[in-house]
């Protein structure tokens, strides 16, 4: 399968880059093709998880690299694959979460259940400073885990 971005205007999908173009090019006019569409990601959304970490790890919240942390939150929110080895025990393959691989809003979701696991499993109400910036991080409709999570804590977020 050949992948490439495009841009809607109108009724009609232009190529944004040489890939595109070369994928226009080589079909014959009046050709019939299949396409499947998915809208990009928010990258400020993405980049988000990556400031959670990095707010984490200066907190001493998460002594791991971004690498662990992301395993970490792919294996807490069931973002997993099962494999069922040759000896029959079943083990859990982390899913990706490239822009190829997930579009916006399963992240949007995804980003969901992971700060609901950062509220529940890492951040204790000894750490309300932590929690009220991470809370800022995410206000508005992706902020309403982190929300019910100070009100379970006691404290505004």
């Amino acid at each position: 399968m050949t992948k490439a971005a495009f841009i809607k205007h109108g009724g009609t999908l232009i190529p944004r880059d040489d890939d595109g173009r070369d994928i226009l090019s080589a079909l014959q006019d009046g050709k019939q093709v299949m396409v499947h569409v998915h809208a990009a990601r928010n990258v400020r959304h993405h980049r988000m998880l990556f400031v959670l970490y990095k707010k984490l790890a200066e907190a001493g919240v998460w002594e791991g690299d971004v690498d662990s942390f992301l395993t970490w939150a792919k294996l807490g929110t069931g973002h997993v694959d099962q494999v069922v080895g040759p000896n029959g025990r079943v083990y859990y393959v982390p899913r990706s979460i490239n822009f190829e691989s997930m579009p916006q809003d399963a992240f949007a979701r995804w980003w969901d259940r992971v700060i609901y696991l950062v509220f529940d499993r890492l951040i204790d109400g000894d750490e309300l400073q932590l929690r009220n910036e991470i809370a800022a991080l995410v206000d508005g409709d992706l902020g309403q885990r982190a929300r019910e999570h100070a009100d379970r804590f006691g404290a505004a977020a």
